[in-house]
């Protein structure tokens, strides 16, 4: 953690300390009789209470923050979740499409072989191109804009998963939870990574 950050937290401690002082220092003041002031051991039980106080507010803040951020994190998974289920289902409506409409072709294996690999809006979107009964189908038109619609509300779902979790990873090894990260037991959570592991030349043969 950087020192700014660090010496930025502490500063907000002893704002919330002071706070507290003043707090108890008003409470002892209303049940301490007007012609008596407080007394030095009134004003230092008032400090170890307001120490007491500023650093609970603290932690309930920051154990706050801790607890939204999870509850974004869980919200933004199942989103996404959800994205590539739609994904799933409009591609195999895009590969439905092609093989119906390749079944034409004269090379039907050839080209149903291609159009079953559909995997994106830009595959689809090129297929289309070259067939001009496709290309001027509202319909397919339409099925391409809404697989690339849910593709970029997958990719924004993905940056803010991944903006939530580093906030949250920050979080826990900041002062002061990272004293306590231990005890309440905050891991780091995961980043959401794409698995695009290439397959090996030897699994291929060559």
């Amino acid at each position: 953690m950087k020192k700014d950050n660090i010496t930025i937290e502490i500063l907000k401690l002893l704002l919330w300390i002071f706070c507290g002082w003043i707090l108890w220092l008003f409470v002892f003041s209303v049940f301490t009789p007007s012609e008596e002031d407080i007394s030095d051991l009134l004003s230092t039980i008032a400090f170890i209470l307001g120490t007491l106080t500023g650093i609970i507010i603290t932690f309930i803040l920051k154990y706050n923050n801790i607890n939204n951020l999870k509850q974004k994190i869980k919200k933004q998974y199942s989103n996404i979740n959800v994205f590539d289920k739609k994904s799933k289902k409009l591609l195999e409506k895009a590969n439905k499409v092609s093989d119906k409409y390749m079944k034409h072709e004269k090379d039907i294996q050839t080209t149903i072989a291609k159009g079953r690999n559909i995997t994106s809006s830009s595959e689809f979107q090129i297929l289309v191109e070259n067939y001009p009964d496709l290309k001027s189908n509202e319909n397919v038109i339409q099925l391409i804009n809404q697989i690339k619609e849910n593709e970029d509300a997958v990719a924004n779902s993905k940056v803010i998963y991944n903006e939530n979790v580093s906030n949250y990873n920050t979080l826990i090894h900041s002062f002061p939870i990272s004293i306590v990260r231990g005890l309440f037991r905050l891991e780091d959570i995961d980043y959401y990574e794409e698995n695009d592991e290439i397959i090996s030349d030897e699994k291929l043969g060559i």
